[in-house]
């Protein structure tokens, strides 16, 4: 069973592009579920995602090995005070393409062993 206090990340292709979604830590222990929001769009090879959309946010301050785009722990409204908000649960996310768990490890995104939707 998921950490709904820590972070998860869940990788879906579709088209050969990638969308990264996050849970936040706080709205997933607030509403007793893990639920994923969107961070970015990546193709796997650029320098940078694109954020436009994301519910969380980037900046270089937090970028590191283990967090290689500065990924924002909460999401926008729970950084803002204004509360926590739904995200989308993973099987929901399966009906929009594959759907992979897994974590950031030495810049790279490493996929969960039987961790395929």
């Amino acid at each position: 069973m998921a950490n709904l206090g820590r972070a998860q990340w869940i990788r879906m292709s579709s088209n050969g592009v990638y969308r990264f979604y996050k849970s936040c830590p706080r709205c997933c222990k607030h509403f007793g579920q893990l639920d994923y929001k969107f961070i970015f769009t990546w193709d796997g090879s650029s320098t940078w995602p694109d954020t436009r959309d994301s519910d969380f946010g980037i900046t270089e301050k937090r970028v590191g090995k283990n967090n290689p785009f500065g990924a924002q722990s909460l999401c926008i409204p729970c950084r803002g005070g204004k509360g926590c908000a739904r995200g989308h649960q993973a099987n929901v996310l399966e009906t929009m393409g594959l759907v992979e768990s897994g974590k950031w490890k030495d810049w790279g995104f490493v996929v969960s062993a039987g961790a395929r939707g």
